[in-house]
């Protein structure tokens, strides 16, 4: 009949399905599922290599002569990138309330104002447009709390990047008093095998009876080959204590 719908028409149905016989899929048909985003070749082991290598290599860092200079400079930059970010979300703040300000103003204005004017169009239409004019202060409160939430966000950063300098000149002084400290136990090592080396040829040039430009005088006189070796021998023995202590 000519007044009847084709059900092929309206189920989507291809001539083949209506005879009861379904066309083979192509398998080169593109699928969501059978078409995956393109990585390249090695990408996640890549990426799994630098995971594993980036905490070594930046312990190297930190314990290298260089570990404390780095992380004063890594914290400088942090901190400043912070307050710089701070500092968008503040503006951003700003921007947000003045708009949302003036959107509100203007949204209750204009409520206001067709109540006012007699020449305006009443009814049905006065009352979808007072609907639309409280959907805008409803957009104009979302944009006030939106600019909230920036102040705060610029708040907390301020709060964390104060913190961040404090702990920065901790680190600092720290580290500098550190470095001191090891400086200083260095050198004193150093001085303490010096001795150390100097008293042990001594003591072996003693020992072999070579005693070409060594001092053997004591508080009573001349020291005897015997005493002089066994002094040497207690004074080696405490150089090369303090230096283990060192």
């Amino acid at each position: 009949m000519s007044g009847e719908f084709n059900r092929n028409d309206l189920e989507g149905e291809s001539p083949s399905a209506a005879n009861g016989s379904t066309g083979p899929v192509s398998p080169t048909s593109p699928t969501l599922e059978s078409s995956p985003a393109h990585e390249p070749a090695g990408y996640s082991n890549g990426i799994a290599a630098a995971t594993k290598e980036t905490p070594k290599q930046v312990e190297d860092v930190m314990y290298s002569d260089i570990g404390i200079n780095t992380l004063l400079n890594r914290l400088k930059q942090s901190i400043a990138s912070a307050r710089d970010f701070a500092s968008f979300l503040q503006k951003r703040s700003k921007l947000e309330e003045e708009q949302a300000g003036g959107l509100k103003r203007l949204a209750s204005l204009h409520i206001i104002d067709g109540q006012r004017k007699s020449e305006m169009r009443g009814g049905s239409y006065a009352v979808q447009v007072s609907e639309v004019m409280r959907v805008h202060e409803r957009i104009a409160e979302n944009g006030m709390q939106f600019a909230l939430s920036l102040h705060q966000m610029h708040e907390d950063l301020n709060v964390l990047t104060a913190n961040m300098e404090r702990g920065r000149k901790a680190a600092k002084h720290e580290g500098l008093e550190t470095e001191k400290r090891a400086s200083d136990a260095e050198a004193a090592m150093q001085k303490a095998k010096s001795k150390y080396d100097s008293l042990a040829e001594d003591y072996d040039r003693a020992r072999t009876g070579d005693t070409k430009g060594s001092r053997r005088m004591g508080l009573k006189g001349p020291k005897s080959q015997e005493q002089y070796e066994s002094d040497l021998q207690r004074k080696v023995q405490a150089a090369d204590a303090d230096y283990e202590e060192r």
